[in-house]
């Protein structure tokens, strides 16, 4: 039966199938559920639907790396996300005409790789959710007993030093559907970034290996930067933020503060900060508030066809 109060999933997470082969025990189940914390905390899976996108597969390789900097294995995101649903935390829900595909393979125990061709999502239960995205101590409660039994006491440190200083608020009824739009944005940005007029005018998604920081769902203790980037001829890191249905003020208050801590770590080497909000629609106060923040520009998207306009 799957998980559905919070006592029980606190209840699970000593019971979780780990993977004690080749080694030491792996974290790979414990981190995904922390990664999934992570992005409710941060207002980025707004239902109980659990996408494996870039976004958490980016917050799970940061975990990986900030708690087990030396780790020396394959950390493939597809295996946790997978089998977690074998511990009944959450379900797999299949694609489009892959019902029987999906059903056929989980009965006969098919492998992750396989498995999750037919996966478009796993959901949690929908009052476990509730109780999730409600309460800042429920998520703290889950993420303090995944670590207590399966991580090192560094775990603690890195996971709340990415907590911001105040919860994103609740995606409200009538911004849900919005929020789910910039979500999709947000993931066909990064696949599809080389056809942005951002990347025309030399600014590419940062990454871990060329720059050191990844370029989506980047952790800080000021909350999580959507999308970030590195324009190598001025030297100069991008901050984009895409508005999710949040009041104007709010998301250029939070953009503001990205570009503090990114210029906070950047300025000794003499690198600059600019950014840029991405929304649906530009009304005259987000166009005010923005000129409050320098080097902030506006751009709007505009859908099918996902095309991007200065404003």
């Amino acid at each position: 039966m799957l998980v559905r109060t919070l006592d029980e999933l606190v209840a699970v997470v000593p019971r979780l199938r780990i993977d004690h082969a080749r080694g030491p025990a792996k974290p790979y189940k414990p981190l995904m559920l922390l990664s999934v914390l992570l992005l409710i905390e941060k207002g980025e899976i707004i239902d109980g639907r659990v996408y494996l996108d870039g976004a958490l597969k980016s917050v799970y390789k940061q975990l990986l790396a900030a708690v087990f900097p030396a780790w020396p294995f394959r950390a493939d995101p597809r295996y946790p996300f997978r089998h977690l649903a074998n511990d009944q935390v959450w379900r797999l829900v299949p694609s489009d005409e892959h019902e029987s595909d999906l059903a056929a393979l989980l009965v006969a125990g098919g492998k992750a790789r396989n498995v999750m061709k037919h996966v478009a999502c796993a959901r949690l239960d929908t009052t476990l959710f509730a109780t999730l995205a409600a309460s800042r101590s429920a998520r703290t409660t889950a993420a303090d007993a995944v670590i207590a039994t399966w991580l090192p006491s560094l775990a603690r440190t890195v996971f709340y030093g990415f907590l911001s200083a105040t919860p994103q608020p609740p995606v409200t009824a009538a911004a849900h559907a919005e929020a789910w739009s910039e979500r999709a944005l947000e993931e066909h940005l990064e696949r599809h970034w080389r056809r942005t007029p951002f990347a025309s005018r030399g600014v590419a998604l940062s990454t871990v290996e060329k720059w050191g920081r990844p370029g989506r769902q980047v952790l800080t203790d000021v909350n999580a930067i959507d999308l970030l980037g590195f324009e190598q001829a001025s030297r100069t890191w991008w901050v984009f933020e895409l508005k999710k249905g949040r009041p104007d003020d709010s998301v250029v208050g939070q953009i503001a503060r990205y570009i503090a801590k990114i210029r906070e770590d950047v300025d000794s080497r003499g690198e600059l900060v600019r950014g840029a909000i991405i929304a649906k629609d530009v009304s005259e106060k987000l166009r005010y508030s923005a000129r409050s923040v320098a080097n902030l520009e506006l751009w709007r998207y505009r859908l099918p066809d996902v095309t991007l306009e200065r404003v």
